[in-house]
């Protein structure tokens, strides 16, 4: 989030976008966060993160092809919020599912 802001100053957009494109992040992010849990439990992990690689895969390709279109920007915003809050279940999730695997691994 914090090179997010930088990158929106360095491609020369003003305050009011840069606030917009956090504002989106973030709104990405919340919405992630429940889509992604959504997603894991109807889906399974794997669809999940397939999921979560292709927000950030278009965050990324957006920003690097068409850094100069502010609709864009903060749709490539928007995206990257959605891959981080898609991640924050998937964790737990994998370390879940990882020691169901080795039942007499210990674990904290």
């Amino acid at each position: 989030m914090v090179n997010l802001a930088s990158e929106a100053q360095a491609v020369g957009f003003g305050a009011l976008l840069v606030g917009g494109a956090l504002a989106a992040f973030s709104i990405g992010n919340r919405s992630g966060r429940l889509a992604g849990g959504a997603t894991a439990d109807r889906f399974g992990i794997t669809i999940s993160g397939i999921a979560v690689i292709t927000a950030d895969l278009v965050a990324a390709a957006v920003m690097a092809l068409w850094p100069g279109s502010a609709s864009l920007f903060l749709l490539a915003a928007l995206a990257a919020g959605l891959g981080l809050g898609g991640s924050a279940d998937l964790v737990s999730r994998l370390a879940r599912e990882a020691s169901s695997e080795a039942p007499n691994t210990p674990s904290v």
